[in-house]
């Protein structure tokens, strides 16, 4: 049976890493699909430009994961620009803050793979 529940409409403070917080956005249907848009596209372009190789299945997930933290960060705390001033939330910034390797993955292991895995077990269990 598929069982249906109202999907949350609140954001969500999390804890990226020491002194850093993020709020998230619930998750959409748009905000996955547009991600999934973001892989292909890198894809597309180093196939186009006879770039592929054993990396470039990472380079598009890498690319995804990135379309997602722009589109569901709301806002944070603990980040600073250069100068130590807050940084206000941009896609650019958003882009700086998953430049870092120890950001990237732990927004991956607690925000986008979640999301991933539950929207997958829904679709699974629709299924059976």
């Amino acid at each position: 049976m598929l069982k249906l529940s109202q999907p949350k409409t609140e954001a969500t403070w999390i804890d990226l890493m020491e002194g850093v917080r993020l709020q998230i956005r619930p998750p959409s249907i748009a905000q996955i699909l547009l991600s999934r848009e973001a892989a292909g596209k890198a894809y597309l372009e180093e196939r186009e430009a006879g770039l592929l190789d054993e990396a470039s299945d990472l380079r598009a997930t890498t690319a995804m994961v990135i379309r997602y933290a722009r589109a569901v960060i709301a806002d944070w705390s603990g980040i600073g620009d250069v100068n130590g001033d807050p940084a206000p939330v941009t896609p650019e910034n958003i882009d700086a803050l998953m430049a870092r390797w120890d950001a990237y993955e732990r927004f991956d292991q607690i925000v986008f793979t979640p999301t991933l895995n539950a929207n997958a077990a829904q679709a699974v269990g629709a299924a059976a």
